[in-house]
């Protein structure tokens, strides 16, 4: 929980740097910071207790003081400074597109703006436009992204939920009140995009408990509803609603819980229909609660399909793919282009996963941004992976994430026949016309050398929609040519999303998972992406990357 506070605290401090026009030097060190504290595997109050802070690299003698200063009292004296010079609000106009941290700064200085609110009515009646370097034409895009922003206020990716959600529950199970902890609601049926965080808390001391909660950091005020229900706000934006219940009832609420409210609604004629009544029974599972039903046991991931109540009675459920399934993740990221770790570290990490194989796709030479490789440092690379794959208990693939361009491929033909695997992406061009996109895509599924279609359709949760393409003819072709579609399980993309993975599949095309990691914890995030197959009703067959080696090897050579 501290880690999340003090990470979010300096974040908060880089964005108001920033607008202050502050030196780059120090906007740098609350960065690294911040992400060296939100990645940290143990608590900083541990470590500020052990003197052990400054033992991180990038963490000196000031920054240290700062930290324990959030633990101790959930703010610091530079971030009180900052924010009674510049309102801790300006940082979400950072998000509005086209706009920088000198324009917040302008925007506040001569005209007052605050928030997005303010913004918006100033550009309502065309003030922004009176400014300089801002014409009609800016202000109106200023006002789309406003709207845009305003729509997804305090809603999370689903990465970032689960992880706030865990450090909760992991955190309330501690309480000796407590006897079980359950997340629920649209985390547990991973949906992509988060407002609430659900939870069910079995005790039998009820106000001891809410005496605790109070006490947690993040956490600024509870609201106690009927039938021992919490709404709480949190420091983080995010809402947590909380059911409180006994042991005897825990499951069942569980169950409830769990469920959409048009899942529930069709549940509770079922109940109704049997003449059933739930509540006088005792449940030690979710299971024991189906088969009260006369239901075989659906997944969380099902739970707001309608379709699977209707597929559950007809005992026509899918045999739903999981995580143990996974043999490899076939693409990610080294230092060769933008990820932080070293090839060798990345492959370290997916044996500790059990993985049997992985690929490197670094970025390729048109993607300077990332530090593409040329053709000359892709072969250096290829001898690196040798050497590994020499001392290593697991199969480093040579890959590249080779870039769709508007003129073909970011690689001669010579070099991707060189490769083992080759996933074709893209990552510009994106306000290409439908006919545009659709031209440069169908040219990368029909190539001979691509074997997987990375993050199809583009889109970022949370930030930019999809292509402006043919879903469905694009899906064709990809079968057409025996191109594998993937599910990037990066909680910022989810590309497929679980309704394009059921229509792909319907359809008949073949899916790989991979994380895209560009760090060791970005491996993590498969668990994700097996959660959009399972939401996209996929068993383990339709995933090539449940395969062995050998028979994945057999299934690239399309």
């Amino acid at each position: 929980m501290n880690n999340l506070i003090v990470s979010s605290i300096f974040d908060d401090i880089m964005n108001l740097l920033k607008i202050k026009g502050a030196n780059s030097y120090k906007i740098r060190a609350y960065e690294r910071a911040s992400k060296l504290i939100r990645d940290l595997e143990v608590d900083v109050a541990q470590l500020i207790k052990e003197g052990r802070l400054t033992e991180i690299s990038g963490i000196g003698e000031s920054l240290a003081e700062n930290i324990k200063e959030i633990v101790e009292t959930g703010s610091c004296e530079d971030y009180n400074l900052l924010i009674n010079e510049y309102p801790a609000t300006l940082i979400s106009l950072l998000k509005v597109s086209g706009v920088g941290a000198s324009k917040v700064r302008q925007f506040y200085n001569e005209l007052g703006i605050k928030d997005l609110n303010d913004l918006k009515k100033k550009a309502e009646v065309g003030v922004l436009s009176q400014l300089s370097g801002i014409g009609p034409k800016t202000e109106n895009k200023i006002l789309e992204s406003i709207d845009k922003l305003l729509s997804e206020k305090d809603k999370f990716n689903l990465g970032e939920a689960t992880h706030l959600a865990n450090q909760l529950k992991d955190y309330i199970e501690a309480f000796k009140e407590v006897d079980n902890v359950k997340v629920t609601g649209a985390i547990r049926r991973k949906e992509e995009v988060i407002d609430q965080i659900d939870l069910v808390i079995a005790t039998d001391n009820f106000n001891k408990t809410v005496e605790r909660l109070e006490k947690i950091s993040i956490i600024s005020n509870i609201d106690k509803l009927a039938h021992q229900t919490l709404v709480v706000d949190t420091k983080l934006g995010i809402k947590i609603k909380i059911s409180v219940t006994d042991n005897r009832s825990f499951w069942e609420e569980v169950f409830w819980s769990t469920a959409s409210k048009e899942y529930s609604q069709r549940l509770q004629e079922i109940i109704d229909d049997k003449g059933k009544d739930t509540s006088i029974d005792d449940f030690k599972d979710e299971q024991e609660m189906f088969k009260s039903l006369n239901l075989p046991y659906i997944i969380p991931e099902l739970r707001d399909d309608l379709e699977s109540i209707d597929r559950a009675q007809n005992y026509k459920l899918p045999n739903s793919i999981e995580l143990k399934d996974i043999k490899g993740d076939l693409h990610m990221h080294s230092r060769w282009s933008d990820g932080r770790y070293t090839i060798k570290e990345m492959a370290r990490a997916c044996q500790q996963k059990g993985y049997k194989y992985m690929a490197i796709c670094d970025h390729t030479q048109s993607l300077t941004v990332a530090n593409g490789l040329s053709p000359d440092r892709l072969k250096s690379q290829w001898e690196e992976i040798d050497k590994l794959n020499e001392s290593l208990d697991i199969t480093i693939l040579k890959g590249a994430e080779v870039d769709i361009l508007a003129e073909g491929l970011d690689y001669s033909d010579d070099i991707l026949a060189q490769l083992d695997i080759v996933i074709a992406s893209i990552h510009s061009g994106f306000n290409n016309s439908s006919e545009k996109m659709m031209e440069r895509i169908i040219r990368a599924l029909e190539h001979p050398h691509v074997h997987i279609l990375a993050h199809p359709t583009g889109r970022i949760v949370l930030g930019r929609g999809a292509y402006n393409i043919d879903f469905e003819r694009f899906i064709h072709k990809a079968i057409e040519t025996n191109t594998i579609l993937e599910i990037n399980a990066s909680p910022k993309r989810l590309d497929l999303n679980h309704q394009q993975v059921k229509l792909a599949h319907q359809l008949g095309a073949k899916f790989i998972i991979n994380t895209d990691a560009h760090k060791t914890k970005d491996l993590d995030n498969m668990g994700i992406g097996v959660s959009v197959a399972r939401k996209g009703w996929l068993e383990k067959d339709d995933v090539i990357n449940t395969l062995e080696l050998s028979e994945f090897k057999k299934l690239l050579a399309k």
